[in-house]
């Protein structure tokens, strides 16, 4: 967790953390016009007459992945169950982040009230939950491939 913190503080890094949020966002905005929805983006920015929402740091869930991905390479495993385990973190993170956005952008636009709760409270435990539960499962799966 020190690397992942060290290497997100190097302005080299802010310039790609900045195009993988862009990244987020197109996707997410890309989701929300699959469903119906008349967003429009602008590098970061969902928007909509409704409601207006940026994806800034934070929003793209590398803290959870980087804890999963820190948890597995430390844990005495196999090379093969370490690197599907990375692997399989990293799509499960980035479809569950996407997830996130687009309810908070459904919360912002028609219950804006909650939007707070969502953002602030309820969306950090179901990541923190996601970690702990993905952990638990993939240890179990590790031990059963190893042997």
């Amino acid at each position: 967790m020190a690397l992942f913190y060290g290497v997100f503080l190097l302005p080299v890094s802010l310039r790609l953390w900045a195009t993988f949020l862009e990244a987020n966002a197109w996707a997410a905005n890309g989701i929300l016009h699959a469903i119906g929805q008349h967003s429009t983006l602008s590098g970061t920015i969902i928007s909509s007459p409704q409601f207006s929402m940026a994806i800034s740091r934070g929003c793209e869930a590398s803290g959870p992945t980087w804890l999963f991905c820190a948890a597995v390479l430390a844990y005495p495993a196999g090379l093969k169950s370490r690197l599907l385990g990375v692997v399989v973190s990293l799509v499960f993170f980035q479809a569950l982040n996407l997830v996130r956005i687009v309810s908070l952008y459904f919360i912002g636009s028609y219950a804006p009230s909650y939007f707070n709760l969502a953002h602030l409270e309820v969306w950090p435990m179901v990541f923190i939950l996601a970690v702990l539960s993905l952990m638990i499962g993939w240890i179990n799966w590790a031990k059963r491939a190893d042997a």
